[in-house]
């Protein structure tokens, strides 16, 4: 079927391995402005972090948004 891999191992690996580092870095930056920030500006830096966090979905969606229309129509439709 086109637009699977064949290395099935070899991808669920790459996930895994992306995965462990992604929970490591949210882990290692949100102990970096915990201990940077001064503590009157720390709830506000808090929040500038946490609101970056909320835009994902929505960068996410854009983006699906404009592969769906610059793909030709045979690479868009994956799922058949």
């Amino acid at each position: 079927m086109p637009g699977q891999s064949q290395w099935l191992s070899f991808f669920m690996s790459a996930v895994i391995l992306t995965c462990f580092g992604q929970t490591t870095i949210r882990t290692s930056n949100g102990t970096l402005i915990q201990t940077l920030a001064p503590d009157p500006l720390r709830g506000r830096v808090q929040s500038i972090y946490h609101f970056d966090h909320g835009f994902s979905p929505l960068a996410s969606f854009v983006m699906g948004l404009f592969a769906q229309l610059t793909l030709p129509p045979e690479q868009s439709r994956w799922w058949e």
